[in-house]
């Protein structure tokens, strides 16, 4: 993995900004340590990590490929739906949400997120209408 991780970090110049710590069992203490969740699928039915995310009050930049990302979240409510492949629009808003001074600027804190588990079912509802 050294190497993989070293092919990325040499030519662009990371040096120890990005750690990769490969798989974990228990991943709560990045959740808690992040500011924010990208999620670059193009493809996934329905995306647990999301979810976790949202848990931990998370906003989430995610594409909105055709399943899963767009029944969580609700674009610049709890997190932004890019379109799927547009890489330089999702570059965009990673650097914007790496650029916000204040976590309360980001509007997204954990009570909002947790408000809108509850309204979820209300919401799906009026949308089917």
């Amino acid at each position: 993995m050294k190497r993989i991780v070293d092919t990325v970090r040499i030519p662009y110049k990371l040096g120890d900004t990005i750690e990769f710590v490969g798989q974990q069992k228990d991943v709560s203490q990045y959740y808690c340590k992040a500011s924010f969740y990208c999620m670059s699928s193009r493809f996934e039915g329905l995306p647990m990590v999301l979810l976790e995310a949202q848990a931990y009050g998370l906003p989430i930049v995610s594409f909105n490929c055709n399943t899963g990302p767009s029944d969580i979240i609700y674009n610049g409510e709890n997190g932004f739906l890019i379109e799927t492949g547009n890489i330089e629009e999702l570059s965009k808003k990673i650097l914007e949400m790496i650029l916000v001074d204040n976590v309360d600027d980001r509007q997204f804190l954990g009570e909002l997120v947790e408000s809108m588990w509850e309204e979820l079912p209300e919401k799906k509802k009026k949308n089917i209408h």
